[in-house]
C-alpha cells in the first residue's frame, strides 16, 4: 500500500508523457521503478480483495456478503443523492426569497463598489481598468441615502487590502495590477 506513494512520486520524473506535472530532467530509473511497482501493485490489490471477499462469504454467507456490499454502495449513493437534494433545496429557497423580495416594498440595493472590485479582480487590465471607471460623485452627494454605506465599504476594502498597499511584493504575489492598487488607494483616500 505504501508503495503507492512512491509510485505517484515517480510520475513527475518518468520519460513517457503520462502525468500533467513533469520534471525537465526525466530519468529512465524512475521509469523502471514505476513499471516495477505498477506491475504487481494493482493485481495484488485485486487478489487481496478476492481473498477477503471469499473469507467474508465463508464466515457470514452469501446473503450477508451481498447485504454488506449493498450497504456500502448504497450509503455512498445515498450521501450523493442527499447532497444533490440539499443543493436543490437551497436553490429553491433562494428563488423563493428572490420572488418574495420582488413582491415586497423593500428595495434591493447592490453596492456598486463591491461590483467594481469583483469585476476588477476577475478581469485583465485590457478588459477593465477600475481607476478609469471609478465614480466618486456618490461620496460627495449629501442627499445620497447610501452615502454612509459607500464610506463603510471604502473603509473595509482599504483595510482588507492595506497590507498589499504597503508591500508591492505582496501585491504582485496576489496578482493585483497597478490599476487595482491605484483604485484601492483612491478608496483609502475617500475612507
Amino acid at each position: 500500500m505504501l508503495l503507492g506513494i512512491v509510485l505517484h512520486g515517480t510520475l513527475a520524473y518518468v520519460t513517457f508523457p503520462f502525468w500533467p506535472v513533469r520534471d525537465t530532467n526525466p530519468s529512465l530509473v524512475f521509469d523502471i521503478v514505476f513499471t516495477f511497482i505498477h506491475g504487481f501493485r494493482m493485481p495484488l490489490f485485486f487478489v487481496l480483495s478476492g481473498f477477503f471477499t471469499a473469507m467474508v462469504w465463508r464466515k457470514r454467507g452469501l446473503k450477508a456478503l451481498l447485504v454488506q456490499r449493498a450497504k456500502r454502495i448504497f450509503k455512498f449513493l445515498g450521501d450523493s443523492v442527499g447532497s444533490l437534494n440539499r443543493q436543490r433545496k437551497q436553490k429553491t429557497a433562494r428563488k423563493d426569497a428572490e420572488k418574495a423580495m420582488g413582491k415586497s416594498e423593500v428595495l434591493a440595493q447592490v453596492n456598486p463598489m463591491l461590483q467594481t472590485l469583483e469585476k476588477a479582480l476577475a478581469t485583465s487590465s485590457a478588459e477593465f481598468d477600475p481607476s478609469l471607471d471609478f465614480d466618486d460623485s456618490p461620496f460627495h452627494d449629501q442627499g445620497n441615502p447610501g452615502r454612509q454605506v459607500l464610506f463603510m465599504t471604502a473603509r473595509a476594502v482599504s483595510e482588507v487590502y492595506s497590507e498589499f498597499l504597503e508591500s508591492p511584493k505582496r501585491a504582485s504575489e496576489a496578482d493585483l495590477r497597478p490599476e487595482d492598487i491605484a483604485w484601492i488607494r483612491s478608496l483609502a483616500a475617500l475612507a
